[in-house]
């Protein structure tokens, strides 16, 4: 009987041969969809794999997926620093360095060692990520970072340690920055990034450690700030001409003292989730195309502010909203929004309600330009039984949308609003081109029949999603 498992026999001097022998690209291409362990374990077999393994493109020494082996994570440090040190110039594309610190000052000793080496390779994307098992006062960035030239995209996730922003170095070529879980030591970041010529995007995700951050920068193009809660930051001041992007996810407990201020003329796309602030200037925003708009009154001396917001927003086409958003913005008559412009409309809602669907209906009515309409759960909570809703009701409401309508999509839980409201759509939809219909569990009985009863006679294409 054979064995169930044999070691694989030692590549022969001719397989050997055969692999040294292939042009250097194609070497690395094979290379290319081996993991960095088999790539470790190819570089011990001859001293011309190695010499292939260590010339890579790209390397990924990520030490944190072994958060028990302490010992395996010090073998494959050592293994990185040893390939970068042989690398003898060969450029660097890519170095992903990912690091617990537990000896802080041996294993950060050891870090800055690998970029010193990483920058001498010109190295254009760097990712890093460390975590801790101590206290630990503050990591520095060595400034060779800051001047090198080849450099084009920096991820740093600090795990809530301490970074050192130096305000006197500004990174001579970057084109992208992302920071996470980062405590920054000083105000002076807004002042740097703001500095630096060639970054197009900038992405922050639990920043702390800054009060007022204000970025103004005239070639920004993407900007991204994210925080589940952070109550230290009062201000966010956002300007720039070439702005097309911008993610704002702020959630505090004290509104009053917060403001958002955004001067980007050129923005075409907005993503504002969370609470509204007791101070906003979004200024002029003409171009936009997309608007997603999640936003709550945290407290009712912040509702105010909710017109200015959608009258900054008036030229969008693209308006996603939620449950809160419906229930605050059909308050309104006229509405603070041009309904005119509007041609496609999202709502995310928890569950409907008796008291939500009127909103919603109210809403409706008063965008007659729609032709795309989505509606789906944020929340997949289970609806309670309402009556009234039905396609009679959806009718009396007279849509003025509805004979312009192209396309929908419509999610269904267990409630048969939905259901009613996708049933009167197709009845009366006479342009409607595409309908998809999402559903969690099975169909209600009879779904169907009533479907191919109740289509128009243009015959929209209905497609059942199940999630």
């Amino acid at each position: 009987m054979d064995r169930p498992y044999e070691l694989l026999a030692s590549p022969t001097m001719s397989d050997e041969s055969m692999f040294s022998n292939l042009p250097e690209h194609i070497v690395h291409h094979i290379l290319s969809f081996l993991g960095m362990a088999d790539i470790v374990r190819l570089s011990f077999t001859s001293k011309s794999c190695r010499e292939s393994c260590v010339s890579i493109s790209s390397l990924d020494f990520d030490a944190l997926q072994y958060p028990t082996l302490r010992g395996f994570q010090d073998q494959l440090m050592n293994i990185c620093e040893r390939f970068l040190s042989l690398r003898n110039g060969w450029k660097l594309s890519r170095l992903c360095v990912h690091s617990q610190f537990i000896e802080n000052r041996t294993e950060s000793s050891r870090v800055v060692t690998m970029l010193h080496m990483a920058v001498g390779c010109d190295v254009e994307f760097l990712d890093l990520e460390f975590s801790q098992e101590e206290e630990w006062e503050m990591f520095s960035l060595p400034i060779c970072i800051f001047h090198c030239g080849s450099l084009k995209s920096l991820t740093i996730n600090m795990h809530c340690l301490n970074l050192k922003f130096p305000s006197a170095l500004r990174f001579s070529n970057l084109q992208s920055l992302s920071l996470k879980s980062i405590w920054l030591v000083d105000e002076c970041f807004g002042e740097s990034v703001s500095c630096c010529k060639f970054l197009r995007e900038l992405w922050l995700e639990n920043v702390c450690g800054v009060e007022n951050l204000t970025i103004e920068n005239s070639n920004l193009e993407r900007f991204s700030i994210l925080y589940s809660y952070h109550p230290e930051l009062c201000h966010l001041n956002i300007s720039g001409q070439k702005l097309i992007e911008i993610n704002v996810e702020w959630r505090f407990k004290s509104p009053l003292s917060k403001s958002v201020k955004i001067s980007a003329p050129n923005l075409r796309y907005l993503k504002w989730v969370g609470y509204i602030t007791g101070h906003n200037c979004l200024g002029s925003l003409m171009h936009l195309e997309r608007v997603e708009l999640f936003l709550q009154c945290r407290d009712l001396d912040t509702t105010q502010e909710l017109p200015n917001i959608f009258r900054s927003v008036i030229s969008t086409k693209d308006l996603h909203l939620h449950d809160h958003g419906i229930m605050n913005l059909h308050n309104y008559d006229p509405l603070p929004i041009s309904s005119e412009n509007v041609q496609c409309l999202s709502l995310s809602i928890q569950k409907f309600e008796d008291y939500l669907v009127p909103a919603m209906a109210s809403l409706l009515r008063r965008f007659p330009k729609l032709k795309a309409l989505d509606i789906k759960y944020s929340l997949p909570i289970r609806t309670t039984t309402m009556s009234g809703f039905d396609k009679v009701y959806w009718q009396s409401q007279h849509l003025e949308f509805i004979h312009q309508l192209e396309s929908v999509s419509i999610e269904l839980l267990d409630g048969e609003t939905e259901l009613e409201l996708a049933i009167y759509i197709l009845e009366h939809a006479t342009k409607l081109k595409k309908m998809v219909i999402f559903y969690s569990l099975s169909l209600p009985s009879g779904f169907i029949s009533r479907i191919g009863k109740d289509r128009m006679s243009s015959s929209p294409v209905v497609v059942l999603k199940k999630i």
